[in-house]
């Protein structure tokens, strides 16, 4: 049997989708680059190559905007889930009796 939490951690989900893309996204900008560079340091036959890398490096780019983004996103998030009301933060309310019954 197996036991699931309840509690719904958005934020956190969030952060490490993040750091997940960021990851890929900083990986294959590096070696997309070094392709690239290899590319044209060596120039191909065809420019169907250059396109592919300069495809992949921009890729990584783009993945790792989104990620660095998700980030703040995620933090945001898991700020906002964080923001519970506190037993300081409530007002006690008095409202009248027009029975004039006691209060018990």
């Amino acid at each position: 049997m197996r036991i699931k939490r309840v509690t719904n951690n958005l934020g956190q989900k969030i952060a490490s989708l993040a750091v997940g893309m960021l990851g890929v996204g900083v990986v294959l900008a590096i070696w997309g680059g070094v392709w690239l560079v290899y590319l044209y340091r060596n120039p191909p036959e065809s420019e169907a190559m250059l396109f592919v890398a300069a495809g992949i490096f921009l890729s990584g780019l783009d993945l790792g905007l989104i990620g660095f983004s998700a980030g703040f996103i995620g933090r945001a998030a898991r700020e906002s889930s964080s923001d519970e009301v506190r037993p300081s933060d409530r007002i006690a309310v008095a409202t009248p009796n027009h029975d004039n019954e006691p209060v018990r």
